[in-house]
Parts: C-alpha cells; structure tokens; sequence
C-alpha cells in the first residue's frame, strides 16, 4: 500500500480529514477524531454511519438494502463503514436520520394511505 491520502470534505461545515488509501472512510472518521456520526455495527448491516456522496470516486462494500436501496446509491447514499475512497470525497453527514424515501417507497405509502396526499 502506498502512502497516498485522500481528503475527505464535510459539505456545508468547511472543515476536512484525510483518509489513507485501502482505510474504510469509517475507520478514517476515527482515526481523525471525528465523533459527529453514530457508530454500530460496523458490517453494513445497522444503518447508523449513513452519509450521502456528494463528489469523488470510492469502492464500496455490500451495504443492507434495508438501509440503503440500489436507488439510493444511485443518489450518492452509502454506509461510512462500507466505502473506501479512492479519490478526494464531498459527503453530508446525515447526523444519524434515516435517509429520504425512496421514490418506489413513496409510491408504496401514498397509495396505503389516499388521505395523506
């Protein structure tokens, strides 16, 4: 492994951190003190370390549907624990809220229940 370093950039805040190459972007967060996003499971499989990819390039792991569906990724969403950088990233902090509904879910709710529209 080289010694390359990518920064990561907090949308909105101004404020960054660097994260090695072949280091989870969960583990980066850490290693830089950042404690402003709730760890849990550190699998993919709880939904607590949820972000949005606003700009940059980055591999990622298998992450539970339940938490991220394919239409989320496509909208940038991800897991910190299931995503290694490989280039400089912009992300938004989700601050431990669950991500919007995707359309298919919307659709699913708006026709349960007519009265909500």
């Amino acid at each position: 492994m080289t010694g390359k370093t990518f920064r990561i950039e907090l949308a909105g805040s101004g404020e960054s951190f660097s994260c090695r190459a072949g280091d989870s972007l969960h583990l980066a967060m850490d290693r830089a003190g950042r404690r402003d996003l709730p760890s849990g499971c550190r699998s993919g499989g709880c939904g607590k370390c949820l972000i949005r990819i606003l700009s940059g390039t980055y591999t990622r792991r298998v992450m539970s549907r339940e938490h991220v569906t394919a239409e989320d990724e496509q909208a940038g969403f991800a897991l910190t624990c299931r995503v290694w950088p490989t280039s400089d990233l912009t992300v938004q902090l989700m601050f431990g809220q669950r991500r919007p509904p995707s359309q298919n879910e919307a659709n699913i709710h708006a026709r349960a229940n007519p009265a909500a529209k």
